[in-house]
């Protein structure tokens, strides 16, 4: 079964030869080709709802994989056990929901060997959720697809080394590797700013100009590391 190229992308940060978790696994298809393809030996794919759930057990059985992929009807990670698997994969959601996700379940969490996580908004966020918690950053990627960037975050237990505060916008990893899409990436970030500040000139609050000067201080810096790729 192919996938897309922000599935493809998740699927090389997976542990290979253990098990995964897929949650918020829509039509089940990465577990469904990691196991097809013996990344993993195992993986089980997590729904919250219940359209999804049904889709992705359809795909399952239509796989003949209900042997290797176990189907469940959970919300977030409450869906797993602590140790079930040693990746856990979260992809095409925003931060704040994947940040709830992830604190619901700290013992789950705590055993995983390895995050993936795909934000649809927020990677900022998602970055210092991890540092926060104890889990450095090891690979990250960017793929374009359909006109969207994604940008996509493994990380494992351990200690974030400090870093510029603008890294977690532009993403450590990302930056020391001079990621071919990352100008790009840091282009698109300094448009979305600038819309962001253009519409909040149109408020007269304090908090609005205070929050328009915090903005074009980011915007500033953004251009200025941009220089430097």
């Amino acid at each position: 079964m192919p996938l897309s190229k922000r599935l493809s992308a998740i699927a090389q940060l997976v542990i290979p030869g253990a098990g995964v978790a897929d949650i918020g696994t829509d039509h089940a298809y990465l577990p469904i080709y990691l196991v097809e393809h013996g990344v993993v030996t195992h993986a089980i794919a997590g729904e919250v709802n219940q359209g999804p759930y049904l889709a992705a057990q359809e795909t399952i059985q239509r796989a003949s994989l209900q042997s290797s992929v176990s189907l469940r009807l959970g919300d977030g990670l409450t869906v797993l056990q602590p140790g079930e698997v040693e990746t856990i994969v979260i992809a095409g959601m925003g931060a704040t929901t994947m940040t709830d996700i992830l604190n619901a379940c700290p013992a789950v969490v705590q055993a995983a060997k390895r995050l993936v996580v795909q934000p649809m908004i927020g990677a900022a966020l998602m970055r210092q959720w991890l540092a926060k918690h104890q889990w450095a950053i090891c690979e990250e990627e960017l793929i374009v697809e359909d006109d969207i960037l994604y940008e996509i975050i493994a990380a494992e237990p351990g200690e974030m080394p400090a870093m510029n505060p603008l890294l977690y916008e532009i993403g450590p990893v990302l930056w020391r590797q001079k990621h071919p899409l990352l100008e790009y990436h840091m282009t698109q970030s300094i448009k979305q700013y600038k819309k962001i500040v253009e519409n909040l000139k149109l408020s007269k609050t304090t908090e609005a100009a205070e929050r328009c000067q915090r903005l074009v201080k980011k915007i500033e810096e953004l251009e200025a590391w941009r220089t430097c790729l």
